[in-house]
């Protein structure tokens, strides 16, 4: 049972001695959107506002201008997926971090999944829930969403080690892997991908426009 908004005093003080673990996937609608349109990735720039405005409303041409600033070469298509999954869930898993940082005692530990699956000649990138299987070493049996090839059961590997980690004594640090926790100074967050590495306040650009939006 959720008992209220997660960045209520009541919800903060629910979990005021419970390490947390929250993150996102980098293209968190990509699998979604191309469920519901199979030839979404074909999109122009013409389809943009349309497909946004759902998420953004009247921000939507806003938020299309500074991504674009951020992120020229982008295709219509990255730029879609990137927005849809900064807005709503990183940008709302940071502010969950942000309240946790400020009101709880107990740490909270950021994550991104940037790695991108090869499946469909690559074109759902990192899709919701693509660490799941990761994080529970069920690569094979999830390849239709991971591949299955050696990249996502090496990625696996580092995934699970994390959790496990966690479980057994509230911090997710490996022998090779150290992930600090998150603060609203350094804002650390553990990127998984080919290469994985802590980095602080990655989308630094993007999170300072979405904020501005809600005017926090």
């Amino acid at each position: 049972l959720i008992l209220a908004d997660p960045i209520a005093p009541a919800a903060l003080e629910l979990a005021a001695d419970v390490p947390l673990i929250i993150g996102s996937d980098r293209e968190e609608m990509a699998a979604f959107t191309l469920m519901w349109d199979p030839h979404a990735n074909a999109m122009t720039s013409k389809d943009l506002p349309g497909r946004l405005r759902p998420y953004l409303g009247d921000d939507t041409a806003r938020v299309i201008a500074g991504y674009q600033r951020l992120h020229p070469d982008f295709t219509p298509w990255d730029l879609y997926t990137l927005i849809t999954a900064d807005t709503p869930t990183r940008i709302n898993s940071i502010r969950i971090a942000d309240a946790r940082n400020a009101h709880v005692a107990a740490p909270t530990f950021m994550y991104r999944v940037d790695w991108q699956t090869p499946v469909f000649g690559g074109i759902m990138k990192a899709p919701h829930g693509l660490e799941v299987p990761l994080a529970f070493r069920n690569v094979e049996e999830d390849a239709g969403l991971n591949g299955g090839g050696a990249d996502a059961f090496a990625l696996s590997d580092r995934v699970s080690d994390a959790w496990i980690a966690f479980a057994r004594t509230d911090q997710p640090d490996t022998p090779t892997l150290a992930w600090p926790a998150y603060t609203a100074a350094a804002r650390s967050t553990m990127l998984f991908d080919r290469q994985c590495h802590v980095e602080g306040d990655p989308g630094k650009a993007e999170r300072l426009l979405l904020e501005s939006l809600h005017g926090d």
